[in-house]
């Protein structure tokens, strides 16, 4: 089943392949929804986890939410899929600590899959980049 197929759920695309920042840009534009919810399409986490990403806003406990692969447990070096995960972590472990270095911050995953945010908080973020990978992302209206 395609998402233009789902009751609700409107669905954006471009002419061409314009990259990630512009396809969040694209989906922060066009939603309607109080909560945006970002998840990339290639589908590595399963949209099931939807409710526990979005409990701490309808909580009003957070307005941004990221998910974490090495929250929970010893982070597995292959995927589902059986790709080879271990140079991705060292990556990651190495943007993330250059990161929280940089900003003062001190987050587990910045290229993690799941993002969720208030739609206001979402709007007031200047993305300002379009061509961040060549993946592109599900926006899914809450």
């Amino acid at each position: 089943m395609k998402l233009s197929e789902l009751s609700g759920i409107q669905v954006f695309f471009h002419d061409r392949n314009q990259g990630k920042g512009a396809a969040v840009k694209t989906g922060i534009r066009y939603s309607t929804g109080d909560i945006i919810l970002i998840q990339d399409a290639d589908l590595e986490y399963d949209p099931e986890d939807y409710p526990v990403v979005l409990q701490p806003i309808l909580s009003e406990f957070a307005e941004l939410v990221m998910g974490s692969r090495f929250l929970c447990g010893t982070p597995k070096f292959f995927t589902k899929k059986g790709d080879p995960f271990f140079s991705h972590f060292i990556g990651n472990r190495i943007i993330i600590w250059l990161t929280n270095f940089l900003y003062g911050q001190n987050m587990t995953d910045y290229e993690g899959c799941y993002k969720a945010f208030t739609a206001s908080l979402a709007r007031s973020i200047p993305v300002g980049a379009d061509d961040l990978n060549l993946i592109m992302n599900s926006f899914v209206k809450v």
